[in-house]
């Protein structure tokens, strides 16, 4: 499905992200500038994402899931569903929600009820 999105992507699960330039999020296959204001409904007071520190050569934070931000971490991981974009860690394929807000957030786990943990990086770095 392509076309506009209500959040700042366009769900057509290419291979490749959306630019985003100074706040505008713009479409790479047609130019066209996308809703750039991040309207997804995710509090994001509640999700303290904490920076992996066992990783120290793959920068990157994480939220674990728990009873006090259980609807937000569910709705945030049903917008990488919706909203992400097919990207690669190495040769592992992921989706990548870019959200507009200079991050992009990955799961772990490939279904909601088993998942308990969701990360999120710079959007400008990659690896592979």
């Amino acid at each position: 499905m392509s076309g506009k999105y209500k959040g700042v992507f366009i769900n057509d699960k290419s291979e490749r992200p959306p630019v985003i330039d100074k706040g505008k999020v713009i479409d790479v296959s047609t130019g066209e500038v996308i809703n750039a204001e991040i309207n997804d409904g995710i509090d994001f007071d509640k999700l303290p994402f904490k920076v992996a520190k066992t990783m120290p050569n793959i920068p990157h934070s994480y939220v674990v899931r728990n009873s006090m931000n259980n609807d937000e971490y569910v709705k945030l991981y049903k917008a990488i569903i919706e909203k992400g974009r097919v990207g690669y860690f190495y040769k592992t394929r992921r989706i990548y929600y870019y959200r507009g807000d200079g991050y992009k957030y990955w799961y772990m786990a490939s279904r909601v009820c088993s998942s308990g943990i969701i990360n999120r990086a710079d959007e400008n770095i990659s690896y592979g």
